[in-house]
Formats: structure tokens, C-alpha cells, sequence
């Protein structure tokens, strides 16, 4: 809807504005790709921060799939790997191969929130404290969920969003 109401110069005839600028676009007026596209992989905003050779690619601040998004900001940081570890993602990196790396700190001590009426991890909710500083990094693919982490003095209620189906 965006591109069509930019396209618009007064409300005055508003078809034919649209049709006009269609043709003068050679038909690309909307953005060609698709959104139902499976496969569709978004990454926004651009940044640059030093990165270790190994790893040198074009940086962005938030990744989107057609499950989930992931961004360097506070509220949309958290996620879990494939090997069960918690990570607050600091970067996301487009290599030179098109690989999507994420890099991040992981936790170093992972416990149940609580025991009763049953065990937290049960579903996947963990108090985690003492972040690591080293950065690792991980594929795109390496996600299994996506967090809301919610700070409890200093550590973190991590609770995987029940939307995630991967």
C-alpha cells in the first residue's frame, strides 16, 4: 500500500495517476518479490562494526523470516540454537558465500524459573544468568526458537513465543 500512496501526487484521479506511473515503471510499481515466498529472507538497516576476519560480510540490524524476526535491539534480541543454548544477538552477518550468520553472547548457567506445579523447562522457560562476553556465532538455520527475555535482577526469565513454529 506504501509504494501506491507514494506514487499519488494529488487525490484527484487517483486510477489513472496509478496506471500512468504503472507504465512509466514498465509494470514494476510494487516491489517484485514475493510475499508468500517461503524462502523469502529480509535483513534491514545496515550497520558497520568491526568483525574478525573470519567472518567479514555486510552487517544488518534485524533479520526477518517467514517464522520469525530478529533484530539487535532490546526487546527482540533473545533466541535459543539448535544445541540448546540461550543468545542475546549483538550483530547479523551476510558473509561472502549469502550465508546469514548470527552473532551473539550465550549464557553460561541455564535453571528452571520454577518447580511447581511442574518443572519450567517443561515448556521451555529457564531463568538464565552469567552472559558470556566472548561473541560466537551461528547460521540462520541454527534457530530454534525465539525468546522474550524478561530481566529479573541480574539474570533473565527467557520464555520461547508459543507463535514460533519452525
Amino acid at each position: 500500500m506504501k509504494p501506491i500512496k507514494q506514487t499519488l501526487k494529488s487525490p484527484v484521479k487517483p486510477l489513472q495517476q496509478l496506471a500512468r506511473r504503472d507504465k512509466e515503471t514498465t509494470g514494476k510499481l510494487l516491489n517484485p518479490k514475493d510475499p508468500y515466498d517461503p524462502d523469502l529472507i529480509t535483513l534491514r538497516f545496515r550497520r558497520s562494526r568491526p568483525l574478525p576476519e573470519q567472518h567479514r560480510g555486510d552487517q544488518f540490524h534485524s533479520v526477518a523470516t517467514k517464522h520469525f524476526t530478529l533484530s539487535t535491539s532490546d526487546g527482540n534480541k533473545c533466541f535459543t540454537s539448535s544445541e540448546g543454548e540461550t543468545v542475546f544477538l549483538s550483530n547479523i552477518i551476510r558473509n561472502h558465500r549469502g550465508e546469514i550468520l548470527l552473532a551473539g553472547q550465550n549464557f553460561s548457567r541455564k535453571c528452571d524459573f520454577y518447580d511447581f506445579p511442574m518443572r519450567s523447562s517443561t515448556l521451555n522457560i529457564f531463568t538464565v544468568t552469567l552472559l558470556q562476553d566472548r561473541t560466537s556465532y551461528w547460521n540462520l538455520n541454527d534457530v530454534t526458537s525465539k525468546n522474550i527475555a524478561i530481566p529479573l535482577g541480574e539474570s533473565y526469565v527467557c520464555f520461547p513465543l508459543i507463535h514460533f513454529n519452525k
